[in-house]
């Protein structure tokens, strides 16, 4: 459930943030457009890609077009950008409302003054058995192992 979530989160992020990124473009190209064939045109209002292949088309009167295209795209990425940042300010707001906090240890109990483990299994004193300080150097292939203390 947690990677289909994260999926698709991403997908309706990257799809919000490209139609803000493409409509602030569309916008802010076609100015530059005005007086170019049609077919050019739509091809250089539809992707920076698309403006720079119409530019090396129109040869040294291209500069000024891709220049446009340039600038048109850091004018989309600066109207996408203020929208990504919101939407993670609004993610890591339910995170801090809604998620518990983890790694709390349970106090130890009134009768024992041996530590528990979080879960409230038995600790090393209690018949558990314990894990610290333990260096496998091969885990799970018989070799020896030593405990540290």
């Amino acid at each position: 459930m947690n990677d289909t979530t994260r999926m698709v989160g991403g997908a309706l992020g990257v799809a919000v943030l490209g139609s803000v990124l493409a409509s602030s473009y569309g916008s802010a190209i076609e100015p530059a457009l005005q007086g170019m064939p049609p077919q050019a045109a739509e091809a250089a209002g539809d992707s920076i890609a698309g403006a720079s292949a119409v530019a090396a088309q129109l040869g040294p009167g291209g500069h000024d077009l891709l220049d446009a295209a340039r600038s048109a795209f850091v004018d989309g990425m600066g109207d996408a950008m203020p929208v990504g940042i919101a939407a993670s300010l609004v993610g890591v707001l339910l995170v801090l409302r809604f998620l518990p906090a983890r790694g709390r240890e349970e106090a130890p109990s009134a009768g024992s003054s041996r530590p528990r483990c979080a879960v409230g299994k038995p600790g090393p004193d209690e018949g558990g058995t314990s894990t610290r300080g333990r260096t496998d150097a091969h885990a799970g292939d018989g070799s020896e192992s030593r405990s540290g203390p």
